[in-house]
């Protein structure tokens, strides 16, 4: 969100330190080493390119998020113990519990085991913060009744006490089709009424938010509530404010 507003600001002191600004934010994406954050990143920077036709005659900042790009992509193909690399690496369930588990085959079997629990009611789900509990008791009583490794069964256990690291899976298995289908429509409204007002700066800072949902459950943590709530609202009625004043 910082990346795109610091592009797109025209404040004369802003634009004076732009430059610097990008490099710092750009730097601590690489530090952070968020996959998605690189996704993300990755998928923004190709929008600015396309949405300038390629250009950058008027556009140099864009050259250092690209150079930031290339870099760390090349570093991540090169470094083993890094967590960029994982995005270069075939993953699965299968190394749960081995050397090779990493946090792409914790999500996977999260997200498996969290959906062969979910069959049990589809509809209406579990009730709210279910999660919490039940889902690692079905996975205790899961090791009870098969013939698993030891190191397999300690692995599961600890990660069964983690959230499903997917907001919407996340609200599939609390409240079920029932609720989840009423987040996924508020989110497209949101989006429709973002696209029909022109609000460019609100449709991709929320963007940003939903794809991150996709890898953690950030309406489960103060920080993404608040953003959630607070930060969004604020650019949803940026535009509309401005608009009255005229």
């Amino acid at each position: 969100t910082a990346i795109h507003f610091n592009l797109t600001n025209q404040n004369k002191l802003m634009l004076k330190y732009k430059p610097y600004i990008s490099s710092l934010l750009f730097l601590m994406v690489f530090l952070l080493q968020s996959k998605t954050a690189l996704v993300v990143f990755i998928g923004y920077a190709l929008f600015i390119v396309i949405a300038n036709k390629f250009s950058f005659r008027n556009n140099k900042e864009m050259y250092i998020p690209l150079a930031f790009i290339i870099l760390i992509i090349a570093l991540s193909s090169s470094l083993n113990k890094n967590r960029f690399n994982e995005l270069f690496k075939s993953s699965g369930i299968a190394e749960i519990g081995t050397f090779q588990e990493n946090g792409i085959a914790q999500r996977l079997w999260l997200w498996n085991e969290a959906i062969e629990q979910i069959k049990q009611s589809p509809l209406i789900g579990f009730g709210i913060g279910a999660q919490n509990k039940k889902f690692k008791w079905e996975v205790e009583k899961k090791t009870l009744n098969n013939n698993l490794s030891l190191a397999y069964t300690k692995a599961i256990k600890r990660i069964s006490l983690l959230n499903l690291h997917n907001q919407y899976l996340q609200i599939l298995y609390d409240l079920g089709i029932v609720g989840l289908s009423l987040f996924v429509f508020f989110v497209i409204q949101a989006l429709f009424l973002g696209f029909k007002n022109k609000n460019i700066s609100f449709v991709i800072v929320f963007l940003y938010f939903t794809t991150f949902l996709w890898t953690e459950n950030l309406l489960d943590r103060q920080a993404g509530v608040y953003f959630y709530s607070v930060i969004l609202s604020l650019l949803y009625f940026e535009d509309w404010a401005l608009n009255c004043k005229k």
